[in-house]
C-alpha cells in the first residue's frame, strides 16, 4: 500500500474511533466519519468493505494496542490493575468500544492477539496460584476477569456502574486496594 493510501486509511480509522465510541455500530454514520477524515464515502468502503468491518478494524487495533501497552505481572496484580486504570483513563475510547463490542458483536471472536494475551495471562496467574503467590479462591480466569472489570468500573466511563465525576487518584487507590484484597486472600484459601 502506498503512503497516500496508508495515510487515508489512518485518517478514516482515527475518525471512526470517536464516532463508534459515541454511537456504536448501529448509530455511527459513515458520512460523519468520512467528513471528519476528509475523504469521500467510497474510500471508506474501498479500504474497509463495510461500516461493521471498519468497526472491527478500529476495535482490533485499539484492543491489540491495550495488550501491548499495559504490561502484565502475575506477581503484582494490584499494580497491573492500577496500570489498566491509568490506560483506560488516558484512552477512554477503548472502554466505550469494548462496551459496544459486547452489545453489538458479542458473537464474534476477539482479535487473535487479544485471545493469545488473555490465555497467556491466565496461564501465568494459574502458575502464581500454584506457587501460593496469588489467591486460589477463584480460578485464574475469574480473577483476571475481576481485575479487568474493577479497573474499568473505577474510571467512571461506565455510568451504569459509577458516577462520572470520580477523583482519579482516589479511584486508582481504591482499585489497587480492592485487587490487593483479592490477591492477598490467598492465606484464607
Amino acid at each position: 500500500m502506498n503512503t497516500r493510501a496508508a495515510d487515508t486509511k489512518a485518517r478514516i480509522l482515527r475518525a471512526a474511533v470517536g464516532e463508534f465510541s459515541a454511537h456504536g455500530i448501529a448509530g455511527a454514520r459513515v458520512d460523519r466519519i468520512t467528513t471528519e477524515a476528509g475523504v469521500n464515502n467510497s474510500l471508506l468502503f474501498r479500504y474497509f468493505g463495510s461500516k461493521a468491518q471498519l468497526f472491527d478494524a478500529v476495535f482490533d487495533e485499539l484492543a491489540a494496542r491495550t495488550v501491548e501497552d499495559v504490561p502484565f505481572d502475575a506477581t503484582d496484580l494490584p499494580e497491573y490493575a492500577g496500570s489498566l486504570f491509568d490506560y483506560y483513563e488516558a484512552n477512554p475510547d477503548i472502554v466505550r468500544l469494548s462496551a459496544w463490542y459486547q452489545l453489538e458483536r458479542s458473537d464474534d471472536s476477539l482479535p487473535p492477539q487479544v485471545l493469545n494475551s488473555h490465555a497467556n495471562k491466565i496461564a501465568l496467574l494459574a502458575e502464581a496460584q500454584r506457587s501460593g503467590l496469588v489467591s486460589s479462591q477463584m480460578s485464574a480466569e475469574q480473577l483476571l476477569n475481576m481485575i479487568i472489570h474493577v479497573s474499568i468500573a473505577g474510571t467512571g466511563l461506565t455510568p451504569v456502574l459509577t458516577p462520572a465525576n470520580l477523583d482519579a487518584k482516589e479511584s486508582r487507590a481504591s482499585i489497587v486496594g480492592a485487587v490487593r484484597v483479592l490477591v492477598d486472600s490467598a492465606g484464607a484459601a
